[in-house]
């Protein structure tokens, strides 16, 4: 764990080396960082050391590479280029036989000193493979996109495990920078306790996507849902809003009035943060506020958010920030999401086969830190609905600041 309980990391066998890879469920592609790549500010280049990755992956005797075609993928304010390949891949024991993974040369994305790239655990259609030539300064990344299947689509198809996954987050005290990050189930509910049965709900259409993405037909892109309104000090407000469950996400995101009303009742309250987007707002809290309490209705379910979830501290900056942060759509993109915060108190599952769902809340426990020690490795005792696998992968946590 790095980076104060933001961001979290999976042990991933990629040939004959080990890495770790931030776990995000809001994107598809398996990427690492080739030796040399360029560290970038826009397109200008800067010392690879800004950048700040972990170990970058050097071809292995099985590696094989993909002629033809080119990575461009944008994720958050960053965009990553470079070459693809086919690679042996093991997650939690998993091994998936010729995987086609990204290598990275050019990336403006900042990481943590830890992580090495991206496990992406989210839908065909948003992998990021183009035509070799492809012009990425100049066109949008949603064209001439060339789908494959992620990992777990990868495992399913050889047999290796059914198409669902879980996971469960670990919280870890306000001023640990490092520790264990929870647990991921493949092809597996984790074993974890929690206080309410599970609520299903459909995987929807995102409508912040734009069809030119799936050729004008309606179709599941992003693991989105509906939140249908939130609770807050026990004032309920009904504003309901499409949003991205997102393990990739450090912050819960919501339209902006909303989250200004809830950052209002921290005590002190909240306090606006000058934003590089116009339409992004984060708020700065004392590190010793009192949070208020506060749930999201999903499914027709209250899923309340542990009050210490609500604030991490900011790694870089010194001081805290709160968990919720406000997005303003002005016309444009409605684009939300359920973070860190969401997933430290809840067990989510992740169904591909029924393009579903599945969450339940679970119990307010800080991680036992002797855990830490089973980093990366698997971990028996998740209940295994396929009944072909029960695999268990101990995550590790990892930060955006």
């Amino acid at each position: 764990m790095t980076g104060y309980g933001t961001l979290f990391g999976v042990d991933v066998e990629i040939g004959n080396q080990t890495f770790n890879l931030l776990f995000d469920t809001g994107s598809s592609d398996t990427w690492v960082v080739a030796p040399d790549y360029l560290c970038l500010n826009g397109w200008t280049e800067i010392p690879q050391e800004r950048c700040n990755y972990g170990p970058a992956y050097r071809e292995s005797p099985s590696f094989r590479a993909v002629d033809n075609e080119t990575l461009a993928i944008g994720l958050g304010l960053g965009h990553m280029i470079g070459s693809l390949g086919y690679e042996d891949v093991t997650v939690g024991g998993v091994t998936v036989s010729g995987q086609k993974i990204g290598l990275v040369n050019m990336t403006s994305d900042i990481a943590d000193g830890v992580r090495s790239g991206i496990l992406g655990f989210g839908h065909p259609i948003l992998t990021s493979a183009h035509p070799a030539g492809f012009d990425y300064t100049n066109r949008s990344l949603l064209e001439e996109k060339l789908p494959y299947n992620p990992w777990l689509q990868s495992a399913a198809e050889q047999g290796k495990l059914e198409p669902f996954f879980s996971v469960a987050i670990e919280r870890s005290p306000l001023n640990d920078t490092d520790g264990p990050g929870g647990y991921l189930g493949l092809g597996a509910v984790v074993d974890v306790p929690t206080t309410s049965d599970f609520v299903t709900v459909p995987a929807e259409v995102n409508k912040a996507i734009p069809l030119e993405l799936t050729n004008g037909e309606p179709t599941i892109t992003l693991w989105t849902l509906t939140v249908q309104g939130t609770t807050t000090d026990g004032n309920t407000n009904a504003t309901s809003f499409q949003a991205v469950p997102d393990t990739g996400n450090t912050f819960n995101v919501y339209p902006a009035a909303l989250a200004a009303a809830i950052n209002a009742a921290f005590d002190p309250p909240g306090t606006l943060v000058a934003s590089d987007m116009d339409q992004y707002f984060l708020y700065a809290v004392e590190c010793d506020a009192k949070p208020p309490a506060h749930s999201v209705v999903i499914g027709n379910a209250s899923f309340p958010h542990e009050p210490a979830d609500l604030i991490f501290r900011n790694g870089t900056e010194g001081g805290c920030v709160s968990s919720i942060a406000g997005w303003n759509a002005q016309g444009g993109p409605e684009a939300y999401f359920l973070g860190s915060a969401f997933f430290k108190n809840v067990v989510a599952v992740y169904d591909f086969g029924r393009e579903e769902m599945r969450f339940a809340s679970r119990t307010a426990e800080t991680v036992d830190g002797d855990a830490a020690s089973e980093g990366g490795r698997v971990r028996p005792g998740a209940v295994s609905v396929s009944m072909l696998i029960s695999v268990v992968a101990l995550l590790s946590l990892g930060g955006v600041f």
